[in-house]
């Protein structure tokens, strides 16, 4: 399953960064926001020398095209407002343009018979905008992105080659393809449920091959050198949880199933990170109804493959981001505090948190701002 487009958009700076992570922030207190004006930034990386990279997903574009978003035959907005910016002691700079897309912005509301694209990247319709989801280096400034999709072949040929793929960055912006995962999704569909792909987290492992956490597969993927791929673990729906009206319906209108309803959630892999131990960590955000209390993070051996609960009683939501700290602690990014749908459908302002996870208990070590995507720790 994709995660809920709208829900894993929003947010204003949500690239989230520990204090002291670049050049002169050590003197404040706290959390401290290094960049401004990214375009729905997704993950990042930090280079040898202190450097971010931050994916940004973009607002999609003025091309009106037709496509399935989500399954539904719907219209969208192409455009080149995806990218990668690089962040360091002397400003920021977009140093690649990507492919980005958003459902169309239909101003008189739901049934208009032909929505419109913006001619201005002002438009607030790419709030939602699918495009680049994460960044990894590869040496000598070449990056590895993830491009987001969140559905199959066809909705890929609707829009555009580049998206459902990892692709490799060169310092020039110039761009190929290294693989191509929603075709690996369509030809094997590890989950057994509607081939779907959104490729999300990422890592980089010793021998140069990558991980890569599928959001519509729900499984984690390594990525070979030569471009091959193989299926390293699947992640199964979790228990069935019952459905909650959000707050702002009276009543369930008929595209909400019955309060009470018991849904088993798909896992929505959304993002990975190596371990001190060399095994591989997988957070999931869960997918609809997007319960509270339903994520967890896996830890899958890197030999065996065999997958187990790394956070089991420990009461986690909504995963975005991993990354281990120093001190060997887990970080967690949780998008947001409050019920998903409130925050997605009421418009619930509360924003996301990072929590520390050490010896089996969580410490909250900063709340978000907007809806929180990512994070990264490193020793000053």
């Amino acid at each position: 399953m994709r995660p809920h487009r709208r829900v894993i958009g929003a947010g204003a700076i949500s690239a989230m960064l520990v204090i002291g992570l670049l050049p002169g922030a050590a003197t404040a207190s706290g959390p401290v926001p290094v960049a401004t004006g990214l375009a729905n930034p997704r993950g990042i990386t930090i280079g040898s020398d202190g450097a971010l990279y931050v994916a940004e997903s973009g607002r999609g574009g003025s091309a009106l095209i037709s496509a399935l978003i989500e399954g539904q035959p719907a219209f969208a907005c192409l455009g080149e407002t995806g990218g990668v910016t690089r962040i360091d002691r002397n400003g920021q700079r977009r140093i690649a343009d990507l492919p980005s897309f958003a459902e169309a912005f239909d101003p008189d509301g739901p049934g208009l018979v032909e929505p419109t694209c913006p001619t201005t990247g002002s438009n607030a319709v790419g709030m939602a905008a699918t495009g680049p989801t994460n960044v990894a280096l590869s040496g000598r400034g070449t990056l590895a992105v993830t491009m987001g999709l969140g559905g199959d072949e066809d909705v890929r040929d609707a829009i555009g080659p580049t998206f459902g793929t990892l692709l490799r960055v060169l310092p020039n912006g110039k761009h190929s393809i290294l693989a191509d995962l929603v075709g690996f999704e369509e030809d094997n569909n590890p989950d057994g449920v509607v081939p779907d792909s959104n490729p999300y987290g990422s890592a980089l492992l010793p021998d140069g091959s990558r991980l890569v956490a599928d959001a519509g597969g729900n499984d984690l993927l390594q990525i070979f050198p030569n471009g091959s791929i193989e299926t390293v673990a699947v992640f199964p729906p979790r228990a069935p949880a019952p459905f909650v009206l959000p707050s702002c319906f009276p009543v369930a209108p008929p595209f909400l199933p019955p309060p009470g309803t018991p849904i088993a959630a798909q896992a929505v892999t959304t993002s990975v990170a190596i371990g001190p131990d060399g095994a591989y960590y997988v957070g999931l955000l869960t997918g609809f109804p997007f319960t509270r209390n339903l994520a967890d993070v896996f830890r899958v051996d890197p030999v065996t493959h065999a997958v187990t609960n790394f956070t089991g009683g420990i009461e986690l939501s909504y995963i975005t981001g991993l990354d281990f700290g120093p001190d060997g602690s887990l970080y967690v990014v949780e998008f947001t505090q409050a019920p998903l749908l409130e925050a997605e459908v009421c418009g619930d302002p509360t924003p996301g948190a990072v929590w520390k996870i050490s010896g089996g208990v969580k410490t909250k070590v900063a709340d978000g701002a907007g809806g929180t995507q990512d994070w990264r720790v490193r020793e000053r």
